[in-house]
């Protein structure tokens, strides 16, 4: 069984993973480093109305002119280890490997790094690297709406998974399968009819545990208004690897 989006044949796609896109990106973040307020799971959202003049704002460019794009060595990774999160020791390991002010600014907004970004439209999606995850230590953010970066974690929506007969027909022969909630991969961006965005990416099934992959995928829709404020997350359908 295969689900589609909504009004499908006139949904227009924008970026699929197999096409090369031309990454140029243009986008102020605007951030007050001592008052920005967490909102949400894996998001956050920015204060409005800051000048750039004021002496304890950084500005974070998104933008290739001035890349926040950052990708630790694996030397460098082991340094960030053993920081364990800390600001001052992550800064200074940072700047030792000549990492930019743009990545500093944005790790200390996020507590992650940007390794990469791919450029799907007025709302981008990135990769963001972090050391201090047992597992999963790579996944994906959108970059650009509202809230202006979010990560795509299902938060409870892996569960809409469950009622598909595909699910159901599945379990049979992995009686303790689940959508694992953090192993995502992107697929496609699309423009709705409304003018809207809509990100769809795979989550790994699994059965149970990390490592008991099923070569099975469960793919949702993270959407977003005309506005770029993030709407929600739902369920497409489930295909193999």
């Amino acid at each position: 069984r295969k689900a589609t989006l909504p009004e499908a044949a006139s949904i227009r796609p924008i970026w699929r993973k197999s096409v090369p896109v031309k990454r140029s990106l243009s986008l102020i973040l605007v951030v007050i480093l001592a008052g920005v307020a967490l909102a949400g799971a894996g998001a956050f959202r920015l204060p409005q109305g800051v000048a750039k003049a004021q002496t304890n704002t950084a500005v974070l460019d998104l933008s290739f002119a001035s890349p926040p794009v950052w990708a630790p060595s694996a030397a460098v990774q082991r340094q960030l280890f053993d920081c364990h999160e800390q600001f001052g020791c992550v800064e200074q390991v940072m700047r030792q490997a000549g990492a930019p002010d743009a990545a500093i600014a944005f790790f200390r907004l996020t507590s992650q790094f940007l390794t990469d970004v791919i450029d799907t439209g007025a709302i981008k999606v990135g990769t963001e690297f972090s050391p201090w995850r047992a597992n999963s230590n790579y996944q994906a953010v959108l970059l650009g709406g509202v809230p202006a970066v979010l990560t795509p974690s299902l938060n409870g929506a892996e569960h809409q998974a469950e009622a598909d007969p595909a699910f159901i027909e599945l379990k049979k022969q992995f009686p303790d399968l689940v959508v694992w909630p953090n192993d995502q991969l992107f697929e496609a961006a699309t423009m709705t009819p409304a003018g809207g965005m809509s990100f769809v990416f795979r989550f790994n099934l699994h059965n149970s545990c990390h490592a008991c992959g099923t070569l099975y995928d469960a793919r949702y829709s993270f959407d977003f208004d005309p506005d770029l404020t993030f709407r929600g997350v739902h369920y497409l359908d489930i295909e193999q690897h």
